[in-house]
């Protein structure tokens, strides 16, 4: 059989984007986790830069989403080599940063950040970003919540 019709034959599959979460507080860690792969991406988590650094240039992913604030490292060094970095610079960066002032935010951008969500941020707007930087279709706001499962969903009440 000629391989060349194989291969037309057999559907591509598409493969999950990749998305860095860079946080070093461990309950935010897992809500952007759980918001990633709600939009069906493939999450890669951090809790510090080096950690980060490495993942990005073994699986370039297409976003990174940073905490500023980092144990490790100036998270404005970090933007600046992913920036400067051959397999990692083409990544967007999202600031996920309690900095609000109007200078922070400057910095943010010169650093080569894309984007910014300041902590505390909601659901929706998290969303929206990820899916702007990835080319997602639009999540409608009425359902916030349906990347997050029911465990309930499947019981059956038994009425007598």
């Amino acid at each position: 059989m000629n391989n060349g019709l194989l291969s037309d034959l057999i559907p591509k599959v598409k493969s999950k984007p990749y998305v860095l979460a860079v946080e070093d507080d461990k309950d935010n860690l897992l809500i952007l986790k759980y918001v990633i792969e709600g939009l069906n991406c493939t999450c890669l988590d951090a809790t510090n830069g080096q950690t980060a650094f490495l993942l990005a240039k073994k699986y370039q992913p297409k976003l990174i989403l940073l905490d500023i604030l980092l144990p490790d490292c100036n998270g404005f060094e970090l933007i600046a080599r992913f920036k400067n970095h051959r397999q990692t610079r083409q990544a967007s960066i999202v600031a996920v940063t309690g900095l609000i002032l109007p200078e922070q935010r400057e910095q943010m951008f010169q650093a080569g950040c894309d984007s910014y969500l300041s902590k505390p941020y909601l659901i929706d707007d998290l969303k929206t970003q990820i899916c702007h930087y990835l080319n997602l279709p639009k999540i409608s706001p009425y359902f916030s919540f349906s990347m997050f499962s029911n465990p309930f969903s499947s019981w059956k009440i038994q009425r007598s």
